[in-house]
């Protein structure tokens, strides 16, 4: 067992080893909740698998394995067969993570397992949906990277605000200063870095604002947080009608980021447009995730924020300064969810419209409590919520007979999912949510 946040930083050393069996017993017991929720999605997602291919009868469909939306090989066959392979697949992950211990190597088994059958559920469903059709499978893939840039920031910026012990319900505030004030300073300066920059600096105002509610005040962080969410949207709202409306080409036209293709890698077959031929704000969400990541689990500063989150007064007790430290992380939290607001505006769209963001700042939390509260993977939870935000774009283009409003449906559908615990293994930060004592 490795020492916990308090150990390393108290003088006293690690706790007494009678205490290691109970935190031993713990984490076998998490580890089999993980091992039962990850066996229970694999058994749905294959029944829904054989569904598709009952549904699709004898009906054939092409995937294109291309780089992009267009040429590249075709792979032809019968829908049946690509959902039965994914049946294969559910059968044999199945049998991994059942006999997956609780060691590191058996954890990272069964993830890998449920990753593989995600990916198998994934070409099925685009199989059943391209029945006597083409799909790009890279296309969909560039579509999901896409929409999932800023659940990627938000999701991160939930991340570090947590860690510190306070829950960043104000990301869906964030999101919309930063698409707002992007979208009104981009057009003034017709410039997308400085519109980019003001959508951090107003995303963090709110991020600060939230930390000052909530360790000043000493504001229940939930009702802070929905306080925020209801101030911005009601004030990006009225000022969109009464300043940005009335003169929407000088006011609400910035010029947008263009896509950065990176030699060579734009080519590679699926992923090469997705991955690599994608706007440089992906680019910076990767550094972000990676930086933060590194900063909390590489560093002292992450160190001491990890602890604050965990036991605050146990943690003033070794000479760290609580709250300026949740001040920092909170303020630089809000930042981080400025710039994916800005996405919306200098990075996608290039006009601001009133709750753009359509929710997607729980979506964001979602996404944290999915990756467990780490950065990289909430970043990949994020690209989850990034395909079920392109079903009803792709399933659209391909006229599925499904009603378009339920499948915009879909990635709210499984925030709900994730949110109720189905697929959740992690554990919050114990003093996340709590008030500091004076």
């Amino acid at each position: 067992m490795t020492r916990t946040l308090l150990d390393r930083l108290s003088p006293a050393g690690p706790r007494p080893r009678a205490a290691r069996p109970a935190a031993q017993s713990l984490a076998d017991r998490l580890a089999a909740r993980a091992r039962r929720k990850a066996s229970w999605l694999v058994l749905v997602l294959g029944a829904l698998l054989v569904l598709l291919a009952a549904n699709a009868g004898s009906q054939h469909a092409r995937l294109g394995v291309g780089s992009g939306t267009g040429g590249g090989p075709v792979v032809s066959g019968p829908v049946w067969l690509y959902c039965g392979v994914g049946v294969l697949l559910a059968l044999a992950a199945l049998a991994v993570i059942r006999t997956a211990d609780a060691s590191r190597a058996g954890r990272a088994r069964v993830l890998a397992a449920t990753l593989v059958v995600l990916l198998a559920f994934v070409i099925g469903l685009l199989a059943w949906a391209a029945r006597s059709g083409q799909v790009s499978v890279g296309g969909v893939l560039a579509v999901s990277v896409g929409g999932a840039i800023p659940i990627m920031l938000g999701s991160t910026s939930g991340v570090l605000s947590e860690r510190s012990g306070v829950f960043n319900i104000a990301i869906e505030a964030e999101f919309l200063a930063g698409a707002f004030v992007g979208a009104l300073v981009g057009s003034t300066t017709h410039s997308t870095m400085i519109g980019l920059l003001s959508g951090v600096l107003a995303g963090g105002l709110v991020g600060q604002l939230l930390a000052v509610m909530v360790i000043r005040y000493r504001v229940d962080q939930v009702v802070a947080g929905i306080i925020l969410v209801s101030l911005v949207t009601g004030l990006t709202g009225y000022l969109t009608e009464q300043v940005l409306t009335p003169d929407s080409a000088a006011l609400n036209s910035p010029p947008t980021f263009q896509p950065i293709a990176l030699p060579l890698l734009d080519r590679i077959p699926v992923v090469g447009q997705a991955l690599f031929d994608q706007s440089p704000l992906f680019y910076l969400a990767i550094l972000v995730v990676v930086g933060v990541e590194v900063l909390l689990r590489a560093t002292r500063v992450g160190l001491r924020i990890r602890a604050v989150g965990e036991n605050p007064a146990a943690a003033e007790s070794s000479g760290i300064e609580v709250r300026r430290l949740r001040y920092l992380s909170v303020a630089g939290a809000g930042a981080i969810a400025g710039a994916g607001g800005a996405y919306f505006t200098v990075g996608s769209t290039g006009q601001f419209v009133a709750a753009m963001t359509s929710g997607l700042g729980y979506v964001a939390l979602a996404a944290v409590i999915l990756g467990s509260w780490r950065a990289t993977q909430a970043a990949a939870a994020a690209l989850l919520f990034g395909f079920a935000s392109s079903i009803a774009t792709t399933f659209g283009l391909l006229k599925v007979s499904i009603s378009p409003s339920l499948l915009l449906m879909a990635p709210y559908v499984i925030t709900i999912v994730v949110v109720a615990g189905v697929t959740v293994s992690g554990k919050a930060p114990a003093a996340a949510g709590g008030r500091l004592d004076d």
